[in-house]
């Protein structure tokens, strides 16, 4: 049973609850289902809707059916009984709309249903399909639609299946080549866009009409109620016309005059449809291929969570997310050797540039926000959940500052979902928890962790923890800004530390013996606190160091240009030799993970410290060996 306690204090552990939380509404993830059932079942109902009345009692059966295929096409995702059940459905279609409205329109009904479903929902017709980075394959509603309106104007069946097919080969351009298929998504979105705007510009003209022609409209009335009449200046009489018999095939036998409304009112309904469906595309969350789940700390079950707040509600002087020193603020990503050329790296830089807000304890934590590919929800980084099905269900709280959050790394990028993956492939359904605050040291760490621990019934399996660069970097501030002796514990002065190493040449072996002493004694306490917690709570407790390009001589070479104003930390007798001190003053303690890249040629770091994705599959798969034996 779920701790209500937990739900609450997940965002803030030393704030106590007034009441139990309200149940938090519903996301926008099924609107993607409806707009599929929309788009997937409109040409073959609107055609049936027009052959009399057996095709009417066909048509209902169908948009039935649609809508029972949608329903179990969601409940039964990740699932081994999905494609049967999807098989039944489509064969109960058949047989009930068959005798009244022919074979092929439940045919035509499944295939269209299907790629609706591919383009808008999900496409993983197998585990091992690539998943697409694109929440929505919005180029191909343009040939999903274009076969229905082909459908129901011509009644050709062949055309139909050929752009469903059409469709289905640009959904599976998104998995297969996402570069490509990103590029021209950005450039049609940009154009819908444009579209739209126009288009409101014009109901907005159109609402203001009226209002030209209310002076007149006023008169008129008072002449109506007083009974005076101006005299007629025109001798326009309504001439009446013969009603036009209905045709009974769709747009063909009727008389131009018939026709041409009628088309003209389906062209407007279908290109509201196109546009509606790219609107949806582009306000659905991204950045995984299927709903981000969050593993709340109180529960093995994904935790439903409440709607983002405004980053801008509480103001806070900790520095933002994505300032945590990088230094590199206004180089773009997209011009860093990690993520050079991909197209969806500036979109993530500025995704992640939220406030970190205040909290007692701690000083400050991770604030809710939703974006393309960087979500947080109840302050925890989201986690896509991995799909084992019927696999045992392990839990494991990952513990760090910004390189375990994720800095760099869309939500299904980070460390935390590389090691669901891998655990996935050894048959372990775990969901990782991410811990990971931006700017903590190892000491706010654990007293967080400790009053998480203490607050729930149902603690992980294991607690893993991944830091020491920023204990080393908090270290290095307060004995280059003379506050060696201060007694509060250690935190990450960004703006201080960084102005006192740009005063700095380089590091004395004395002052940097006194900062790896002070990093690993500050270190060693908050790790006996988490090891001590957690053994309580009948968790296994890891601790790894954290890589950084410091101790990878080909990673240091691609990103030391870039840090033009500031080059006296890169030298090896500055922070490199804190981190070699502080690392070694720790052996035994933690896995030195800090070599982690060192044999990786290709660019994975985006500064000193944070990596891009690649770097977070490597660091994962070092983490993980230690992990499985422990959660065996």
């Amino acid at each position: 049973m779920a701790d209500v306690r937990t739900d609450v204090w997940t965002a803030d552990p030393w704030a106590a609850p007034s009441a139990a939380p309200a149940a938090p509404p519903q996301g926008p993830r099924w609107w993607a289902s409806v707009l599929a059932v929309l788009v997937g079942a409109s040409g073959v109902v609107v055609r049936l809707l027009q052959l009399g009345d057996n095709a009417r009692r066909a048509a209902l059966v169908l948009v039935v059916a649609a809508v029972v295929w949608e329903v179990v096409s969601r409940v039964s995702a990740g699932r081994a009984w999905r494609w049967p059940a999807l098989v039944a459905v489509a064969v109960a279609a058949e047989l009930a709309s068959a005798p009244s409205g022919g074979r092929a329109p439940a045919l035509l009904l499944v295939a269209s249903m299907l790629v609706a479903d591919a383009a808008l929902v999900e496409w993983r017709p197998l585990r091992s399909w690539p998943p697409r980075t694109e929440r929505v394959a919005s180029l191909a509603i343009f040939p999903l639609v274009a076969a229905q309106v082909a459908w129901f104007r011509t009644g050709a069946a062949v055309v139909m299946l050929g752009l469903l097919a059409a469709a289905l080969v640009v959904v599976e351009g998104y998995h297969r080549a996402p570069v490509a298929l990103d590029a021209a998504d950005r450039s049609v979105r940009r154009a819908v866009g444009k579209v739209v705007d126009a288009l409101a510009a014009a109901i907005v003209f159109v609402c203001a009409v009226p209002f030209l022609y209310l002076g007149g409209g006023l008169v008129r009335l008072g002449r109506a109620v007083t009974g005076r009449d101006r005299r007629r200046a025109s001798t326009w009489q309504p001439v009446a016309s013969d009603p036009v018999q209905d045709a009974s095939v769709p747009f063909r036998s009727a008389p131009a005059r018939v026709r041409g409304p009628r088309n003209a009112v389906a062209a407007v309904g279908l290109a509201a449809v196109v546009v509606c469906a790219v609107l949806v595309a582009q306000r659905l969350p991204a950045g995984t291929d299927q709903a981000a789940p969050v593993t709340s700390p109180g529960t093995t079950e994904p935790a439903t969570v409440a709607p983002a707040v405004p980053t801008s509600a509480v103001p806070t002087s900790a520095p933002t997310a994505g300032q945590q020193l990088d230094l590199l603020a206004a180089v773009p990503y997209s011009q860093r050797p990690a993520y050079e050329g991909v197209p969806w790296a500036d979109q993530l830089q500025r995704d992640q540039e939220f406030s970190l807000v205040p909290a007692k304890g701690v000083g400050y934590r991770n604030s809710d926000t939703s974006s393309r590919y960087v979500n947080v929800r109840e302050g925890l980084r989201v986690t896509p959940a991995a799909t084992c099905a019927g696999c045992p269900r392990r839990t494991v709280w990952l513990v760090g500052a910004s390189s375990v959050f994720g800095i760099g790394q869309r939500d299904g990028g980070t460390v935390a979902a590389e090691l669901q993956r891998l655990a996935a492939k050894d048959g372990i359904d775990l969901r990782v928890v991410n811990l990971g605050v931006v700017g903590w040291t190892s000491e706010q760490e654990a007293t967080d962790l400790v009053a998480r621990l203490r607050a729930t019934d149902d603690p992980p399996d294991a607690v893993v923890q991944l830091d020491g660069f920023n204990d080393a970097m908090a270290a290095t501030g307060r004995i280059l800004q003379g506050k060696g002796d201060d007694p509060a514990p250690l935190r990450l002065d960004a703006t201080g530390t960084l102005e006192a190493l740009q005063r700095q040449d380089g590091l004395d072996p004395a002052t940097t013996a006194a900062i790896a002493e002070l990093a690993a004694r500050s270190y060693g306490s908050a790790q006996d606190r988490m090891r001590a917690a957690s053994s309580r709570a009948g968790a296994d407790h890891l601790a790894f160091f954290q890589p950084d390009a410091f101790a990878s001589p080909l990673q240091l070479a691609q990103v030391r240009g870039l840090y033009a104003t500031v080059p006296g930390i890169l030298q090896d007798r500055g922070l490199g030799s804190v981190l070699d001190a502080t690392a070694a003053a720790l052996t035994g303690r933690t896995v030195d993970l800090r070599q982690a890249f060192s044999a990786t040629e290709a660019p994975v770091m985006l500064d000193v410290v944070h990596s891009n994705e690649a770097g977070a599959e490597l660091l994962a798969a070092r983490v993980y060996p230690s992990l499985r034996q422990s959660l065996a």
